[in-house]
């Protein structure tokens, strides 16, 4: 299987450390803001696989490249045996219900 480049700092990156902190704060004023469990759900969710992927590549950071990769593996990672964020393998494309993680 083909790997892709390893992640690096484009200037305008965020720690993955800082993007957790950022993470969990901005889940709270979602909570806050009365925002439907559903939506907060569906947002913890994807973060959560954002994290994933960004430790399963090893960047120690997150930026517009980053994000790019995410949304790549995220719309063809069924092709890959191991599935996407260590779920089964299978060949589904992508659809809302797994973004939301139900």
């Amino acid at each position: 299987m083909k790997r892709s480049l390893p992640c690096t700092n484009s200037g305008s990156d965020i720690s993955l450390a800082e993007l957790k902190t950022y993470t969990e704060g901005w889940l709270l004023s979602c909570e806050i803001d009365q925002h439907s469990p559903n939506t907060i759900t569906f947002r913890s969710n994807l973060l959560k696989k954002l994290v994933w992927f960004l430790e399963r590549e090893n960047c120690a950071s997150c930026g517009l490249n980053e994000l790019r990769k995410f949304f790549h593996y995220i719309q063809n990672g069924y092709k890959n045996p191991e599935g996407r964020c260590g779920g089964r393998g299978g060949g589904m494309p992508v659809e809302i219900a797994w973004l939301c993680g139900v």
